[in-house]
């Protein structure tokens, strides 16, 4: 399950529109969320093509938040948005 899951080899801080740019139509882990309403930016871990194997990742990183900051699973792009996907 989880070898649909891609790791992003050298992560950095990314605003949204960036975030957009390069990973349209994925699931993403995203991790260090900018402060404020709404996600404005952060760090992509992880992505894939599906949820399922990200929540699993997720529940590893949230074991450091203190690395990780605030983390969240959702959907970039306008398909197959189904529960806690966000479409943007």
């Amino acid at each position: 399950m989880l070898n649909d899951v891609k790791t992003v080899e050298n992560p950095v801080y990314m605003e949204l529109d960036e975030i957009k740019r390069q990973y349209w139509g994925c699931w993403l882990l995203l991790c260090n969320i900018a402060p404020g309403e709404g996600i404005k930016g952060g760090i992509v871990r992880y992505y894939a093509d599906k949820r399922t194997g990200l929540y699993e990742k997720m529940r590893e990183i949230d074991k450091s938040p203190e690395i990780f900051g605030e983390t969240t699973v959702f959907f970039v792009g306008n398909k197959g948005n189904t529960l806690g996907g966000l479409s943007l």
